[in-house]
């Protein structure tokens, strides 16, 4: 999804997305929540870590490839 794709679908102008993007302005709670609702997820799994790949899966894949 561009940036203007989610300032469309989330009602948060363009340019503050922007901002946030390249010059890393900080977004209020609210405007994180809009763009979370843009994107289909909710806050919580926005700041969710991703879990840490399985060692041996991850050698099994580089095998595959």
């Amino acid at each position: 999804m561009s940036l203007y794709q989610l300032a469309k679908v989330s009602g948060v102008p363009y340019s503050t997305i922007k901002a946030a993007r390249q010059r890393g302005n900080q977004l209020t709670v609210e405007t994180l929540y809009r763009l979370c609702q843009g994107l289909g997820v909710t806050m919580g799994e926005f700041f969710e870590e991703p879990e840490e790949p399985n060692v041996r899966e991850t050698q099994i894949s580089k095998i595959a490839c």
